[in-house]
């Protein structure tokens, strides 16, 4: 079984305690309502975690085919963990405060449709988001070599977006960041391969994210 997961229990507090999985980006559709749109196609089950206080909110979209649990983790992981120990084989893992813009293939059906077990989608890392994201280092082959999360010094030219793993592997929830987990798979051995995703992607985390994304759907 493939499931799709899209932690949305983060406390907000970039946005004064809005939700950002909740932003509009056109008349009809949400952040997170489209994240759950594109995973629909191929994964047999797709879990959200979220906060008690919000899920009045996310009951009023348009998530079918997605389940909603109430989790209020430490960490991105520990909801990530919590969401896969409820069963499956392979998971891909979306930030539902995230949109992604001009894109050729859906980018979860291309990161799942990878062969290898674990594996990131990468994006461009513009200057916008250097030192505020995951940058990944990788050989010719895509084979992923160092990852390093949030440093401004740091010149890789990609970043990770999405990720996929499956049940053989074990998440630490005690991490503060899924960078941290691909980078102890690394060094316990494991194959992370990569995928380049076509076009853009918005971290609307934050006020200069969100400024970002409407500039970029109205242009």
């Amino acid at each position: 079984m493939v499931i799709g997961l899209l932690p949305a229990s983060g406390s907000a507090k970039r946005l004064g305690g809005l939700p950002k999985f909740g932003l509009p980006f056109n008349e009809t559709m949400s952040l997170i309502e489209q994240h759950v749109l594109m995973m629909r196609d191929f994964c047999d089950e797709i879990r959200i975690s979220t906060r008690l206080e919000w899920i009045p909110i996310l009951r009023n979209m348009n998530l079918y085919h997605a389940e909603i649990y109430e989790y209020e983790p430490s960490t991105m992981l520990d909801a990530v963990n919590k969401l896969a120990s409820l069963g499956g084989d392979d998971f891909v893992v979306g930030m539902p405060d995230t949109f992604f813009l001009n894109y050729d293939k859906n980018p979860y059906k291309e990161l799942i449709d990878m062969e290898s077990e674990i594996g990131l989608g990468l994006w461009e890392c513009t200057e916008d988001l250097r030192g505020k994201v995951g940058q990944v280092r990788t050989e010719i082959s895509g084979r992923v070599v160092e990852v390093i999360d949030k440093d401004l010094l740091c010149s890789f030219p990609n970043m990770w977006g999405i990720f996929k793993f499956n049940s053989k592997h074990f998440i630490n929830p005690l991490l503060d960041n899924p960078s941290l987990q691909f980078q102890d798979w690394i060094h316990e051995g494991y194959l992370v391969g990569s995928c380049k995703i076509q076009g853009s992607y918005i971290d609307a985390g934050s006020l200069s994210g969100v400024k970002k994304l409407y500039r970029s759907i109205g242009s």
